[in-house]
């Protein structure tokens, strides 16, 4: 999930929610970025201090799983909000889902 985050900052995605979920949850991430580390660069401990102090977080708050979610839906809504809207959009969204691999599970209320 910290490389999505890393990938939204980067490419300067604007989304209200998702950064209201972001700017809220700022140890969080921090927490995230480096319990990422801790798994993908050699720690002498299999469970130390950075994944302990991520999963104490992530047991308290749910922010993570609301983060998850508003980036599926960003991603579900994203084709029709760069696309113009006509008889091409529907075409369009297909061929960005066939492309993506994947089709959020996602339904707008």
């Amino acid at each position: 999930m910290y490389v999505v985050i890393e990938g939204w900052k980067k490419l300067k995605l604007q989304d209200e929610k998702i950064e209201e979920i972001l700017n809220r949850n700022r140890e969080g991430v921090d927490l995230l970025r480096r319990a990422r580390n801790a798994v993908y660069h050699f720690q002498k401990e299999m469970y130390g201090r950075k994944i302990a102090d991520f999963a104490d977080e992530v047991g308290r708050n749910s922010w993570l799983r609301t983060l998850y979610r508003e980036f599926v839906r960003f991603l579900a809504e994203y084709p029709e909000s760069v696309y113009p809207f006509d008889d091409g959009e529907e075409q369009f969204c297909i061929k960005f889902y066939e492309v993506l691999g994947w089709v959020p599970d996602y339904e707008r209320t």
